[in-house]
């Protein structure tokens, strides 16, 4: 399966684990990826589901699952200037450089789309990363910002990043599952899924 950030960083540990307890007889790979690589691979047949943000258009064939909102948030370092302002204003940071995930062309394009909504230029993309560590260790060594679930940010704030008060909402999207249309999915596929909607459908949250 492919998986989104928030996906292999905070919900699939548990629900592959209590899966597992289940059916230790099944094995489980998890490859880590981007709505832009993710949903390309699913439609190729290389994944049997993806675990990702559904802010992508409809595809012939393909079932998307609702199961969580996700609201991004602006992360910086804990000395960065705007760190602890009530409120920080897109002119602020518009000139700070940007860390972003690889191929990430949504969650890039997302912050096009929130500067332009506050009437700034465009900010400089600086890094690009496949690792979400690594964009934490440089957001946190500063002067690099980065946008992130808020569902991360625990993991974030332990590398030292820090939330950065911007105006507004920066990207809210929701994520689940997606998967082929298929009466050809195996028993543990079927499985599998199963118990990511019920695991997802018991969250705070869930998209339900």
């Amino acid at each position: 399966m492919g998986a989104g950030p928030a996906w292999y960083s905070c919900f699939l540990p548990d629900i592959v684990r209590t899966f597992l307890q289940g059916w230790p007889e099944t094995r489980v790979r998890v490859e880590a990826g981007v709505i832009s690589t993710l949903i390309p691979a699913l439609a190729a047949g290389e994944y049997d589901i993806v675990c990702a943000s559904l802010d992508f258009p409809d595809i012939a064939g393909i079932a998307k699952e609702a199961m969580v909102n996700l609201r991004h948030v602006v992360i910086g370092s804990q000395t960065h200037p705007m760190a602890g302002r009530g409120r920080v204003e897109a002119t602020d940071i518009a000139g700070s450089p940007w860390v972003v995930l690889a191929n990430d062309h949504v969650g890039t394009g997302r912050i096009w789309s929130y500067f332009a909504a506050q009437g700034c230029a465009p900010p400089p993309i600086a890094i690009e990363t496949v690792s979400p560590t690594f964009m934490y260790e440089m957001v946190a060594r500063g002067p690099y910002i980065a946008h992130i679930p808020e569902v991360m940010l625990a993991q974030a704030a332990r590398h030292g990043a820090t939330t950065l008060s911007v105006p507004g909402t920066f990207w809210e999207t929701p994520a689940g599952i997606v998967y082929r249309q298929s009466g050809n999915r195996l028993p543990a596929q079927t499985r599998f899924i199963e118990a990511i909607r019920d695991a997802m459908h018991r969250r705070p949250g869930s998209a339900q």
